[in-house]
């Protein structure tokens, strides 16, 4: 449910996502994506409307968390997520690498049910529970299969449908420095 503004929802919406101000096609498209992967999720149009009008938005939406996706030199540079409940920043991953199914020339015209984590290594907890608020489940199997693996100071993640890679970024834990 794309939402300009308020409308009568007819689900829950367990996350929010919106971009930072003036997005690029390559951070719509990733928006898009999460959009299209996480189901009890809402997507709103940012334009020229403060942090401060978009949370309060989300927050009349009953929706648990904001994700924000910032761009720089219009290309995705950062996921943010927030909770409503407390207002405050829950993760932050900076974007070290991105590939979309449709880098591939292949419009994207997903639309699944709730991705599950397939393999997750320790040392990528962080994104696992990232993953898990935004509406990731860990113990049945679902339409998109999860793979987070380290790579150096970074955590692969891998979103895919049956053999085919949909989504793929590599982000680091900027919390954590």
């Amino acid at each position: 449910m794309e939402l300009n503004g308020l409308a009568l929802l007819t689900r829950r919406i367990r996350v929010v996502f919106t971009s930072s101000r003036d997005a690029g096609s390559r951070v719509r498209s990733l928006e898009n994506y999460f959009y299209s992967i996480f189901s009890d999720s809402a997507k709103l149009n940012r334009g020229r409307a403060s942090l401060e009008s978009i949370l309060t938005t989300a927050q009349r939406l009953n929706s648990d968390f904001l994700c924000i996706i910032e761009s720089r030199n219009g290309n995705p540079s950062t996921i943010k997520l927030f909770s409503l409940s407390t207002f405050q920043l829950k993760y932050a991953f900076e974007i070290r690498g991105l590939s979309l199914y449709s880098d591939k020339g292949i419009p994207h015209k997903f639309q699944f049910s709730r991705p599950y984590l397939n393999y997750v290594e320790t040392a990528c907890e962080q994104v696992k529970w990232f993953l898990i608020d935004l509406g990731a489940i860990i113990n049945e199997r679902g339409k998109i299969k999860v793979n987070i693996k380290q790579e150096e100071k970074n955590c692969r993640v891998i979103f895919s449908s049956e053999q085919e890679i949909i989504l793929s970024l590599l982000l680091h834990n900027i919390l954590e420095q």
